[in-house]
Parts: C-alpha cells; sequence; structure tokens
C-alpha cells in the first residue's frame, strides 16, 4: 500500500471542486459494491453535499463539506 502524504494548498480550489475532492474520498472510503455515493447539485442542496445509501440495506448518511478559510 502506497502511503505517501500528500499537502494540497486549498485556497486554490473553488468551494465546488473541495466538495468533489472530497465526494471522490468518500467514493474511496465506501465500496460501490455495498454503498451508492452521490455528490448533490450546486444548489439549495439541504447541507447534503454527499449522499451515501447502502445498496442492500437501509444505511444511509449525509455529508456537508466545509471549507473554512484561515484569517
Amino acid at each position: 500500500m502506497n502511503k505517501e502524504i500528500y499537502h494540497l494548498n486549498w485556497s486554490q480550489y473553488s468551494w465546488r471542486d473541495f466538495e468533489k475532492i472530497c465526494f471522490e474520498y468518500i467514493k474511496e472510503c465506501y465500496s460501490a459494491k455495498f454503498y451508492k455515493t452521490t455528490l448533490t447539485r450546486a444548489n439549495k442542496d439541504q447541507g447534503r453535499d454527499i449522499i451515501i445509501k447502502g445498496r442492500k440495506s437501509r444505511f444511509e448518511a449525509w455529508g456537508e463539506c466545509k471549507d473554512h478559510k484561515r484569517k
């Protein structure tokens, strides 16, 4: 297993790009065989940026991506 650590310059990404990066990470964590992951549309998502649903179970979780800028 490759355990390289990458440091990203988060300020170079838009809020939507940040959500997409989070979504790709979640997709890697939850097997597509057992879970369906969805990145919601960019508007009126009620704080649900990422939705994870079990394919064969009633499991459901939501994720809200927060990109806080340092001052």
